[in-house]
């Protein structure tokens, strides 16, 4: 005899089931609290890009451009008073104490250096007790270049420790790390100070990631609860579907705990992904059980009905949002990669949950628990629904005119998409690390790492006159654009020996264009091993570092200033013996941008020819295939339309929301189309089909765009930037598929399947 699935589901316990799903729960619950979560923006580059080969090539040679910790301070008196000065010098050497502290920076432990017949001698660039020569240290600072900007702003309202770490830091040590600085402002009694660095957008990262993937589950339950008891109108309804979602996002949350994987970012989205997916399958199956209750009394036939009926359409939906997330694998981006291929096991994790949690547990309850019976309420909808049915029956000129417009609208808002990406624009509202952020980018011009590696050619070293004089030119070439900060090279050592072997004189510091006197410099510096130059210098002087800092202008800007830097180094003579790549990790991170489109693109053509697949499957006609896919485009149009009309740039997390949106947006049209198949295999003539389909799934399709809509409209409670607009326009691309559903796919059908 042939296995029937939904027969063998019909018939199982639910004494059985709730046994199972106990077990896994339990276990669920377990592992779900072995969860561990990171940031790391180097997670966000993109991966098999050429750049990013030789990035991390070049990171070798020297070290990682992100391995500090800047603490900011505004004194009100200003920097230059003695008080201040004191408690500076007291938080640069206890900060030197700290584990993860390398090596710590201050103005207060800055030196200049003297040559005497007797060697190099230092003395202090700021005499912190003698306030009589205040003014004489700030004038040679104002004219350091290596201070400047860096260790002191130009106006000298505010000044920074910088704390050097290791290239890697875990999130224990970042902690560690963090809590120590804080305790030492506490300490010595210092209330306004700001912090910037790796370490502290880790901890900051995680922490709202955390509270957000809490927050964001509590809401979600609470809402589609609601939403639930609304359609029902009865409490064991909201129970049995609550109870599911529930268990489906235990069993979820515990196979990422067991994995072990770390969560990133993106992971905040997962309890809003389970729990919609989940409340939309446990609606459909608790309401058509209900309507087969109705006809037949005998508990396990009503079950069967309504499994034979939306079972296998309930799988292809949860097979279609699965392959809406799984398109995320053709980004060049880990974390999205990573998002999209979980999102897709939980969608599936979720049906199977349904299926066979819910099925077997809806045999324990009565009609009369599960049934509201309002008929009043059921006249509004039935009235409701035929009204749209007539609208789009007897006036489909006028829905096409009106959806042909809607579409010209976005498309124009298409045209207006910027990857112009801000940091700033990202960065979390109302929030600690925001304001550090913001207070870094005025008064220092920004902190972005930017890198020109420069590489010596066959027979030639960096140390070579005409290779320094090169890179020289560079150098000040770069210099001349506002974004471009703190520039330097191995050219400031020669520059600082330079000032050093000339009286300190500030004008000294210069690179001298006598080759000769370049080869005396390199013998002295020969003789001694400087921990500065080894970060400016590869060990066998092949390579070459020209080191600075970005504001944060936009990818546009920085990619305008990057080809024309490109195109000076172009231009350069010497060729032959020195070459230049632009590198460093805001050059790598921008890269994303000029993915996104291409990314986009391929995924949701990847999806339409996916999900086409699986509709011809179902359906075995072609046309059907059409039907199915064309309606879903006007979602996606208006999702990147209002992206442009809003201004909304395109960023890594952002361009989600394709897939997503095209993976559930789709969902209600194969309800519909199942729903209108079965109609038509009763002999029903397409009209009667349509008509029909819309008494039984119209409900079910409003229902769920109000959900979906709402659910991901939870997301716009969070404070950072790409979480805000993944919920905005999801839930409203989401909502605005409801338009198609019920006038775009009947008008098709009426053509196309006469």
């Amino acid at each position: 005899m042939k296995f029937n699935i939904w027969k063998w589901v019909a018939g199982m316990s639910p004494k059985v089931a709730i046994g199972v799903f106990s077990i896994l729960t339990a276990l669920g619950i377990y592992f779900s609290f072995q969860l561990t979560f990171s940031y790391d923006y180097e997670d966000f580059f993109p991966k098999g890009d050429k750049e990013l080969d030789f990035y991390y090539l070049f990171r070798d040679k020297f070290e990682h451009d992100d391995n500090f910790l800047l603490i900011g301070l505004q004194p009100e008196t200003g920097v230059f008073d003695t008080g201040f000065l004191t408690q500076l010098d007291s938080i640069t050497h206890k900060t030197q104490r700290l584990e993860s502290a390398e090596k710590v920076f201050s103005i207060t432990n800055y030196n200049y250096y003297l040559k005497t017949p007797f060697g190099f001698v230092d003395y202090p660039a700021v005499h912190i007790q003698d306030s009589l020569r205040f003014a004489e240290d700030s004038a040679r600072l104002i004219l350091d270049e290596r201070v400047n900007g860096k260790l002191i702003s130009q106006d000298f309202s505010t000044t920074v420790v910088l704390i050097k770490t290791p290239d890697t830091l875990s999130q224990l040590q970042s902690e560690n790390l963090i809590a120590g600085v804080k305790n030492i402002m506490a300490d010595l009694q210092v209330e306004d100070f700001h912090l910037l660095g790796k370490a502290n957008f880790q901890v900051e990262f995680i922490r709202i990631q955390q509270k957000e993937f809490t927050l964001y589950a509590l809401l979600s339950f609470l809402l589609v609860g609601f939403v639930t008891y609304l359609m029902f109108r009865k409490l064991w309804c909201v129970f049995i579907a609550m109870l599911t979602v529930g268990i489906a996002l235990i069993v979820f949350t515990g196979i990422l705990g067991a994995s072990g994987i770390e969560q990133n970012v993106m992971s905040t989205l997962f309890p809003i992904v389970i729990i919609i997916i989940g409340i939309s399958d446990a609606v459909h199956f608790i309401g058509k059980y209900i309507v087969e209750l109705r006809k037949n009394s005998n508990k396990n036939i009503a079950l069967y009905r309504t499994l034979k009926d939306i079972g296998f359409a309930t799988f292809l939906t949860a097979v279609t949002s699965a392959i809406g997330f799984a398109t995320m694998l053709t980004s060049n981006v880990p974390p999205i990669k990573f998002f999209g291929i979980l999102s897709a096991l939980g969608v599936l994790i979720v049906y199977f949950v349904v299926l066979f949690f819910i099925s077997p547990v809806l045999k324990l309850f009565s009609l009369s628990q599960l049934d509201n019976n309002a008929s009043g309420e059921n006249k509004k909808w039935n009235n409701f629904l035929h009204y749209i049915y007539l609208t789009g029956k007897n006036y489909p000129r006028r829905i096409l005119l009106i959806s042909s417009c809607v579409l010209l609208i976005f498309t124009y808002g298409i045209t207006q998409i910027s990857t112009d990406i801000h940091l700033g624009a990202g960065m979390p509202k109302n929030e600690r690390v925001t304001t550090d952020f913001n207070f870094f980018e005025t008064h220092f011009n920004g902190f972005r790492p930017f890198e020109i590696a420069a590489v010596a050619q066959q027979g030639y070293l960096i140390t070579d006159p005409e290779v320094l004089q090169t890179i020289e030119e560079v150098e000040q070439y770069a210099k001349q654009y506002a974004i471009i900060n703190g520039v330097q090279s191995i050219t400031m050592i020669y520059k600082s020996m330079h000032r050093a072997y000339n009286g300190d004189n500030p004008a000294a510091y210069l690179l001298p264009e006598d080759t000769s006197v370049l080869h005396r410099y390199n013998r002295d510096l020969s003789r001694i091993s400087s921990s500065e130059m080894q970060l400016l210098l590869s060990e066998d002087k092949r390579y070459g570092r020209i080191s600075a800092t970005l504001s944060d202008a936009g990818t546009d800007s920085i990619r305008m200033v990057q080809s024309e830097i490109q195109q000076y180094i172009n231009k350069l003579p010497n060729q032959e013996k020195v070459q230049f790549t632009i590198t460093g990790t805001g050059i790598i991170f921008d890269k994303n941008t000029q993915y996104l489109r291409r990314n986009i693109i391929s995924g949701v053509l990847l999806a339409f020819l996916c999900i086409g697949i699986v509709m011809a499957f179902m359906f075995r006609d072609w046309k059907m295939v059409l039907i199915s896919i064309i309606p879903n485009i006007l979602p996606l149009a208006v999702c990147a339309g209002i992206m442009g009309l809003l201004n909304i740039e395109l960023d890594a997390p952002t361009s989600i929301i394709f897939g997503i949106s095209y993976g559930i947006a789709v969902d209600d049209t194969i309800h519909f189309l199942s729903k209108f198949r079965i109609e038509r295999l009763k002999g029903h003539d397409v009209e009667t089909a349509i008509k029909n389909t819309f008494e039984e799934t119209g409900k079910a399709v409003f229902i769920m765009s109000v959900i979906l809509f709402f659910g991901f409209s939870i997301l716009m409670l969070s404070p950072t930037a790409a979480t805000f607009n993944i919920g905005l326009l999801t839930g409203i691309t989401l909502f605005s598929a409801v338009w198609p559903d019920v006038y775009l796919l009947p008008i098709m059908l009426r053509k196309w399947m006469k």
